[in-house]
């Protein structure tokens, strides 16, 4: 499944850099209060603050050669039992799915902004979980690790895009 506007993927719109992002930010983990920030030392004892909670640890993922293949199932729960179980983090391509590169100057493909050629790799993940009510009523998504763009999906719902590797992007996920 593609999202798109004005008939074009989301990744070749020069239009779209992302949809429904929260504004940049400096990167912090919230806490309740003043003790709690300083119990969880500013953020770098994450876990220990009650407005945080971590997605790490296994997802469902299926890797797909171009994404021209991904199929509508990638957004549903559909089939699920098809599909791989890897640990998040990680690289794909630490784990077999595809050949590691190193590029410091030229692209790995032929280059003709803003197409994206056909066979360009996706990998789409899942997991299924529950917010915790301790989190507050305001409730956001926080991803700081993504190569290069990617869509979100909720309950089947698209929540918005966002591109630009490795930069941190935030949704407000609450009506999700």
């Amino acid at each position: 499944m593609q999202a798109n506007i004005n008939g074009k993927p989301d990744y070749e719109n020069l239009e779209v850099l992302h949809k429904n992002t929260l504004p940049s930010r400096a990167y912090f983990i919230p806490a309740k209060d003043l003790r709690e920030n300083l119990k969880s030392g500013n953020g770098k004892n994450r876990d220990k603050s009650s407005r945080f909670y971590l997605l790490s640890g296994k997802w469902k993922f299926r890797y797909y050669h171009s994404p021209m293949l991904v199929e509508d199932e990638a957004v549903s729960a559909k089939n699920e039992l098809k599909w791989d179980t890897i640990d998040v983090p990680s690289c794909w391509q630490s784990l077999g799915y595809e050949n590691p590169f190193y590029v410091n100057n030229d692209f790995t493909c032929q280059a003709i902004p803003p197409l994206v050629p056909n066979a360009n790799p996706v990998g789409v993940y899942k997991r299924t979980f529950t917010v915790p009510k301790r989190l507050g009523k305001d409730v956001y998504l926080t991803f700081l690790g993504v190569a290069t763009g990617f869509h979100v999906y909720i309950n089947g719902k698209e929540v918005g895009y966002s591109q630009g590797t490795h930069n941190m992007s935030e949704f407000a996920v609450r009506d999700f």
